[in-house]
């Protein structure tokens, strides 16, 4: 998939559930970022 397109869609997501506000997207960028991208590593 092109990179554009999959950064599109991974911040379309974040976005989509973010009703609560900035606290509800932390959850949600660190799950994308940390576990399904492996982008960062998780803090231990």
């Amino acid at each position: 998939m092109n990179i554009l397109t999959e950064l599109f869609l991974t911040f379309a997501k974040i976005g989509f559930f973010t009703f609560g506000g900035g606290y509800a997207m932390i959850s949600i960028i660190g799950n994308t970022c940390v576990e399904e991208k492996s982008g960062l590593q998780a803090m231990k």
